[in-house]
């Protein structure tokens, strides 16, 4: 069973922790077969001070969490194949 660790500032998720977890668990579902019962999620929040922001910039905009209904995975064009083709084979 894959064990999923967030980090994150303590306002980030902006109390949209039951969102985030159901993002993860459908992905790891469909993306690696678990089985939809097997969760193990920890997430660990610190303040803001633990994420220093350089002068003259600002705290980033917590982004969107998939919404029920939103863009599915099938919706995202695949990522360009590497230039010089796959990797070689291990030894």
């Amino acid at each position: 069973m894959p064990q999923v660790r967030i980090e994150t500032r303590d306002h980030w998720l902006q109390g949209r922790n039951a969102q985030l977890f159901q993002a993860i668990q459908d992905g790891l579902v469909e993306g690696i077969k678990i089985p939809p019962d097997d969760q193990c999620f920890r997430l660990i929040t610190y303040d803001a001070p633990h994420f220093p922001t350089p002068p003259g910039k600002t705290d980033p905009i917590p982004p969107e969490l998939p919404q029920p209904g939103g863009p599915q995975p099938e919706d995202v064009p695949p990522a360009p194949s590497h230039p010089t083709g796959p990797p070689a084979p291990v030894a």
